[in-house]
């Protein structure tokens, strides 16, 4: 119910296996960056492995196009606690 609120979340983690199934029936958008091991790929095991090492940002769209994940001109990422 949370996104009829506004209320989006995200998950990471290294390689699919590591999110419960359970939780993983929840999520509706999934999106894959470049894998460690392109053979982890629940997406698409063949394109994984055609994509770019060389930009970060770089993956696959539920339908196993190529996409790329950026930040706006002018913004900066920040991390802390």
């Amino acid at each position: 119910q949370g996104l009829s609120y506004g209320v989006h979340i995200m998950v990471s983690a290294t390689r699919w296996a590591e999110i419960r199934p359970a939780l993983k029936d929840q999520l509706g958008t999934r999106i894959e960056l470049r894998l460690g091991d392109p053979a982890d790929s629940e997406v698409d095991r063949r394109q994984a492995r055609q994509v770019p090492t060389e930009h970060p940002g770089c993956g696959l769209c539920a339908d196993g196009l190529h996409m790329m994940i950026a930040l706006p001109g002018g913004v900066t990422s920040q991390s802390g606690p």
